[in-house]
């Protein structure tokens, strides 16, 4: 009994003691899920253990598998018994463990068995450690799912889509592709290009393969020989897979099959050739056109009659060889027609490659599709030159009605004629009026600047500041005497028309006001500027006065900015200048930064002696832009103003080309 006692308390005992305790408290407070087994009872299991499956210690030791783990026991029971049959660690991954109070899954675990033994090596109980994978497990039943829905995707696209690696070899096809090739997708991942579609078909694709693992996106169409499809026509596009670092990956197929197509394009250009070879045996010009109007068709019959070619007379070239009197009205006509999808009638002359014309009738009905749908119309052309001339000897009993309209026209005439002296007189009286003017002005000037200079010294500074105004007075007066010399005159000069290249006329007006540009540090910009035909002299009047007054009427302490920009004219440009539409024009603009005017006021600047600021700020005689003005009307043009107070002005000319 002493010895016991003894032993009991030897150091050695004291220590295990301890070691034992410290054991037992790190397995209860590890952080990873533990418990042991014995005799198909827990026996210990620590706090993570419990926290894992939701249940305290206490629900837990001294009970069965069923009883703490139910939902689970089935699934992990086959791995716990075969560490107790083989006494070898026994694995269980991805466990599901259900909240039975919330019908859903608390998380995954994978357990490992261990079985403890005794001292003859006799398996005596489990060793259980779990650990925590739910993380993984969603992240791949995620990743799970979105594969499940991209295959569902490429399963639903009525195409063939597969994904080829680097080395040329299938990783993914859809089911189309499956059913097309009539090979499963088991069986195709990881064959080679050249295996699966054969050598004739990998010769066909290859240079568009090589591109697309180049890291270029490839679209083609071609006639493919597949080993087990045999010929086929194919629609496939190919887009690189591209990593992060530039490498591509492998490309992705997506493959059409349209053989169908092709056969009917075929098809559709076999009939039309043989409905191309029917119309040109009938002796009748026959035509068809689409639901735009434009001609898509006209058979040989038309082009022996005109001698025009294809490129001339389809779309709406047609119109080219009737005679320019009938083709706005044929045009009329036939557009209204068409949008109406309506039948139609029009005669017109046909210009014929003998340059004569002749007659026809053209007649057109609309053309529909089996579903109703409107194609465009078809029709035909018809000589009836013979009664036109039979029409027009009728014509000829109206010669006595013809005869008196043209004695009115010489009536007309002689009164033009008596106008005509009328303007000659008034244009002699304005030359001899403005010359008589000019002459007692001279000599005012003359005197006066006399004055100023030799005896500036000798006349008092008020007396001497009247004469310059007087002086400033007789160049304005001397300047207004022209004026009205050329207005007068120009209503009836008739001037040389040439070629006027605007961009060396601005270059010259540019020269002629050379002290003021420079005095002012203005800036002139031309933009495209055309050449036009027109009079030389009046044109450099027209931009010289436009030019002038930008300079003229610039804002103090700001450089003037000119900027002369032209292009072609559009209809609706033409239209709204109230011009002809068949003629073409030149749209010219010039724009300054200057003071410019009220929009109130567009209309006013172009009258005579109009003036919108005082003459003591800015000199002038009223006469600049309504001379614009009449030497554009005289070039059968038309030009505008707009502006707006201290932001400048733009004056807009439409000249023909």
């Amino acid at each position: 009994m002493i010895q016991n006692d003894r032993d009991a308390h030897s150091p050695a005992v004291k220590n295990s003691e301890i070691a034992t305790a410290e054991f037992h408290n790190y397995f209860v407070h590890a952080p990873v899920a533990i418990a042991t087994m014995h005799a198909q009872r827990f026996t210990v299991a620590n706090h993570r253990f419990a926290e894992l499956i939701g249940k305290s210690t206490d629900q837990i030791i001294g009970r069965s598998l069923d009883d703490v783990m139910p939902e689970v026991a089935a699934a992990i029971l086959p791995s716990l018994n075969e560490a107790l049959t083989t006494g070898i660690r026994a694995y269980a991954s991805e466990v599901p463990l259900p909240d039975r109070s919330k019908d859903k899954t608390l998380g995954y675990f994978n357990l490992v068995f261990d079985p403890t033994k005794d001292t003859q090596g006799n398996t005596t109980g489990i060793f259980i450690s779990a650990i925590d994978v739910t993380e993984q497990v969603v992240a791949k039943l995620r990743l799970q799912e979105n594969d499940w829905q991209l295959r569902l995707f490429a399963d639903a696209m009525p195409v063939l889509i597969s994904y080829v690696d680097r080395n040329e070899r299938y990783q993914l096809t859809n089911k189309h592709y499956e059913e097309w090739f009539g090979e499963s997708a088991e069986h195709v991942k990881g064959m080679s290009m050249l295996e699966m579609l054969g050598e004739k078909a990998y010769a066909a694709i290859h240079p568009y393969v090589a591109r697309a693992l180049a890291g270029e996106r490839v679209s083609y169409e071609s006639k493919v020989n597949y080993k087990k499809k045999g010929e086929t026509y194919i629609h496939a596009t190919y887009i690189p897979n591209i990593a992060s670092s530039n490498e591509v990956l492998g490309f992705y197929v997506l493959v059409e099959d349209i053989t169908e197509r092709r056969i009917t394009d075929d098809k559709i250009k076999q009939s039309e050739s043989q409905f191309r070879r029917m119309t040109d045996t009938v002796p009748a010009i026959i035509w068809l056109t689409n639901k735009t109007g434009y001609c898509t068709y006209l058979n040989k019959h038309w082009y022996d009659a005109t001698g025009q070619t294809q490129e001339e007379a389809l779309g709406f070239g047609w119109l080219t060889a009737t005679h320019p009197e009938d083709s706005p009205g044929a045009e009329a006509t036939f557009l209204e027609a068409n949008a109406d999808q309506k039948d139609f009638s029009a005669t017109y002359r046909l210009k014929h490659a003998d340059g004569q014309y002749r007659w026809v009738i053209d007649r057109g009905s609309p053309r529909f599709d089996n579903a109703g749908n409107f194609e465009g119309m078809t029709g035909s052309v018809v000589e009836i030159h013979q009664q036109k001339e039979a029409e027009g000897k009728i014509r000829e009993s109206e010669l006595q009605y013809r005869l008196l309209a043209e004695q009115l026209e010489q009536l007309v005439e002689a009164r033009t004629r008596e106008l005509q002296r009328s303007n000659e007189d008034l244009q002699q009286f304005a030359h001899v009026a403005s010359h008589d003017l000019k002459e007692p002005v001279r000599k005012v000037k003359t005197f006066v600047d006399r004055l100023i200079y030799d005896y500036s010294s000798e006349i008092p500074e008020k007396a001497l500041e009247y004469l310059k105004k007087i002086d400033k007075s007789c160049d304005r007066m001397n300047t207004m005497v022209e004026g009205v010399l050329k207005y007068s005159t120009l209503t009836s000069l008739e001037d040389n028309i040439e070629k006027v290249d605007i961009a060396e006329l601005i270059r010259n007006i540019e020269s002629d006001l050379e002290v003021v540009i420079e005095k002012k540090k203005a800036s002139i910009e031309k933009i495209n500027l055309p050449t036009i035909q027109g009079s030389n002299i009046l044109l450099y009047q027209l931009f010289y006065n436009l030019i002038n007054n930008s300079l003229k009427f610039s804002i103090a302490n700001r450089a003037p900015v000119i900027s002369i920009s032209a292009h072609a004219a559009n209809e609706q440009e033409i239209l709204s200048a109230g011009l002809i539409s068949s003629k073409q024009y030149y749209t010219i603009r010039i724009t300054d930064n200057g003071i410019g005017f009220s929009a109130q006021h567009a209309d006013k600047i172009f009258k005579v002696f109009m003036r919108l600021n005082s003459k003591d700020q800015f000199e002038g005689t009223g006469l600049g832009l309504s001379l614009c003005k009449t030497i554009v009307e005289r070039h059968q043009g038309a030009i505008w103003a707009t502006g707006e107070n201290l932001k400048g002005a733009t004056f807009t000319i439409l000249l023909p080309a």
